[in-house]
Protein backbone atom coordinates (compact mmCIF):
# COMPACT_ATOMS: atom_id res chain seq x y z
CA UNK A 1 0.00 0.00 0.00
CA UNK A 2 2.94 2.49 0.95
CA UNK A 3 4.01 2.16 -2.77
CA UNK A 4 0.89 3.96 -4.11
CA UNK A 5 1.97 7.07 -1.81
CA UNK A 6 5.68 6.90 -2.49
CA UNK A 7 4.66 6.93 -6.31
CA UNK A 8 1.99 10.03 -5.88
CA UNK A 9 4.80 12.41 -3.80
CA UNK A 10 7.59 10.93 -6.44
CA UNK A 11 7.99 13.85 -7.90
CA UNK A 12 8.72 16.00 -4.56
CA UNK A 13 10.83 16.10 -1.97
CA UNK A 14 10.20 14.32 1.17
CA UNK A 15 11.65 11.52 3.70
CA UNK A 16 10.85 8.98 5.41
CA UNK A 17 11.17 8.47 9.51
CA UNK A 18 10.35 5.50 11.80
CA UNK A 19 9.94 4.91 15.30
CA UNK A 20 13.17 5.39 17.03
CA UNK A 21 14.78 8.53 15.41
CA UNK A 22 16.30 11.43 17.63
CA UNK A 23 14.80 13.85 15.84
CA UNK A 24 12.04 15.49 18.43
CA UNK A 25 9.67 16.26 15.34
CA UNK A 26 8.94 12.91 15.30
CA UNK A 27 9.33 11.59 18.56
CA UNK A 28 6.12 10.77 18.78
CA UNK A 29 6.19 7.74 16.57
CA UNK A 30 5.28 4.50 18.32
CA UNK A 31 6.95 1.02 17.35
CA UNK A 32 6.57 0.20 14.05
CA UNK A 33 4.75 3.77 12.98
CA UNK A 34 6.43 5.92 10.25
CA UNK A 35 5.90 9.36 9.17
CA UNK A 36 6.22 10.32 5.82
CA UNK A 37 7.63 13.89 5.08
CA UNK A 38 6.71 15.39 1.89
CA UNK A 39 8.63 19.23 1.56
CA UNK A 40 7.19 22.06 0.61
CA UNK A 41 10.08 23.92 -1.76
CA UNK A 42 7.96 27.02 -2.07
CA UNK A 43 7.65 27.76 1.90
CA UNK A 44 7.79 25.77 5.22
CA UNK A 45 4.55 24.22 5.35
CA UNK A 46 4.75 20.71 4.41
CA UNK A 47 2.33 17.33 4.49
CA UNK A 48 2.67 15.15 7.27
CA UNK A 49 1.27 11.21 6.06
CA UNK A 50 1.65 8.92 9.85
CA UNK A 51 1.13 5.33 9.04
CA UNK A 52 0.44 3.14 12.02
CA UNK A 53 -0.67 -0.29 12.60
CA UNK A 54 -4.71 0.74 12.64
CA UNK A 55 -5.30 3.97 10.86
CA UNK A 56 -3.59 6.28 8.68
CA UNK A 57 -3.50 10.31 9.45
CA UNK A 58 -2.80 12.88 6.40
CA UNK A 59 -1.83 16.34 7.80
CA UNK A 60 -1.92 18.93 5.63
CA UNK A 61 -1.14 22.81 7.75
CA UNK A 62 -3.79 22.92 10.37
CA UNK A 63 -5.95 20.16 9.08
CA UNK A 64 -6.03 16.56 9.29
CA UNK A 65 -8.48 13.29 8.74
CA UNK A 66 -7.73 9.65 9.38
CA UNK A 67 -7.73 6.75 7.06
CA UNK A 68 -8.30 2.96 7.70
CA UNK A 69 -6.70 0.56 5.22
CA UNK A 70 -9.96 -0.33 3.92
CA UNK A 71 -9.85 0.34 0.19
CA UNK A 72 -12.11 3.08 0.01
CA UNK A 73 -10.18 4.99 2.79
CA UNK A 74 -7.20 4.68 1.63
CA UNK A 75 -8.53 5.32 -2.34
CA UNK A 76 -9.44 9.03 -0.78
CA UNK A 77 -6.69 9.37 1.24
CA UNK A 78 -4.47 9.65 -2.27
CA UNK A 79 -7.33 11.78 -3.92
CA UNK A 80 -7.27 14.04 -1.34
CA UNK A 81 -3.18 14.18 -1.13
CA UNK A 82 -2.98 14.55 -5.01
CA UNK A 83 -5.96 17.16 -4.97
CA UNK A 84 -3.48 18.85 -2.23
CA UNK A 85 -0.01 18.56 -4.54
CA UNK A 86 -1.59 19.67 -7.29
CA UNK A 87 -3.43 22.77 -6.38
CA UNK A 88 -6.98 21.43 -6.57
CA UNK A 89 -8.05 21.56 -2.90
CA UNK A 90 -6.77 24.26 0.02
CA UNK A 91 -7.09 24.39 3.68
CA UNK A 92 -9.80 26.82 5.72
CA UNK A 93 -7.66 27.50 8.73
CA UNK A 94 -9.80 29.48 11.21
CA UNK A 95 -7.96 31.58 14.16
CA UNK A 96 -9.69 32.99 17.28
CA UNK A 97 -8.43 36.19 18.99
CA UNK A 98 -8.96 35.59 22.76
CA UNK A 99 -7.03 37.49 25.48
CA UNK A 100 -4.89 39.16 22.66
CA UNK A 101 -3.41 36.14 21.51
CA UNK A 102 -4.34 33.93 18.09
CA UNK A 103 -5.82 30.36 18.68
CA UNK A 104 -6.68 27.56 16.67
CA UNK A 105 -10.35 27.76 16.04
CA UNK A 106 -10.94 24.98 13.39
CA UNK A 107 -9.80 23.74 9.85
CA UNK A 108 -11.55 22.37 7.12
CA UNK A 109 -10.70 20.86 3.28
CA UNK A 110 -11.94 22.91 0.45
CA UNK A 111 -12.25 21.87 -3.10
CA UNK A 112 -10.18 25.19 -5.35
CA UNK A 113 -13.95 26.16 -6.31
CA UNK A 114 -14.98 26.94 -2.66
CA UNK A 115 -11.61 28.62 -1.91
CA UNK A 116 -12.07 32.15 -3.07
CA UNK A 117 -9.77 34.41 -4.60
CA UNK A 118 -11.08 37.22 -2.09
CA UNK A 119 -12.24 35.59 1.31
CA UNK A 120 -15.87 37.12 2.44
CA UNK A 121 -17.61 37.60 5.72
CA UNK A 122 -19.96 35.58 3.91
CA UNK A 123 -17.98 32.88 3.12
CA UNK A 124 -16.99 32.67 6.86
CA UNK A 125 -20.09 32.53 8.46
CA UNK A 126 -20.19 29.04 6.83
CA UNK A 127 -17.62 27.68 8.84
CA UNK A 128 -17.92 29.53 12.13
CA UNK A 129 -20.50 28.40 14.25
CA UNK A 130 -23.32 31.69 15.36
CA UNK A 131 -22.89 30.61 19.21
CA UNK A 132 -19.12 31.20 19.06
CA UNK A 133 -20.04 34.85 17.92
CA UNK A 134 -18.54 37.54 18.19
CA UNK A 135 -15.51 36.84 17.10
CA UNK A 136 -11.97 38.63 15.61
CA UNK A 137 -10.18 36.68 14.00
CA UNK A 138 -7.61 35.47 10.95
CA UNK A 139 -8.54 32.58 8.11
CA UNK A 140 -6.14 31.67 6.25
CA UNK A 141 -6.82 29.66 2.63
CA UNK A 142 -3.36 27.34 2.58
CA UNK A 143 -2.45 25.86 -0.71
CA UNK A 144 0.40 23.61 -1.01
CA UNK A 145 2.04 26.31 -3.50
CA UNK A 146 2.58 28.84 -0.93
CA UNK A 147 2.55 31.95 -2.98
CA UNK A 148 -1.05 31.35 -3.48
CA UNK A 149 -2.16 31.41 -0.06
CA UNK A 150 -4.35 34.12 1.18
CA UNK A 151 -4.39 35.24 4.80
CA UNK A 152 -7.68 37.53 5.93
CA UNK A 153 -8.48 39.09 9.05
CA UNK A 154 -12.08 39.52 9.65
CA UNK A 155 -14.56 40.35 12.13
CA UNK A 156 -17.93 38.59 12.68
CA UNK A 157 -20.56 39.94 15.21
CA UNK A 158 -23.39 39.17 16.79
CA UNK A 159 -26.64 38.77 14.76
Amino acid sequence: MIEAILKAIKDFDFSIHEYGESLDEYSYLQENEMCITVKNTVGEDAIYIDIAADELTLTLGAWHAHYDYSDEDYNELLEVLKDYLEGRMCVLEIYRYKAGELNWFGSYSLTVEECPLKPTQKLLKQYVDKRSWPINGKAVFRFFDEDKTITYEFSLGKI
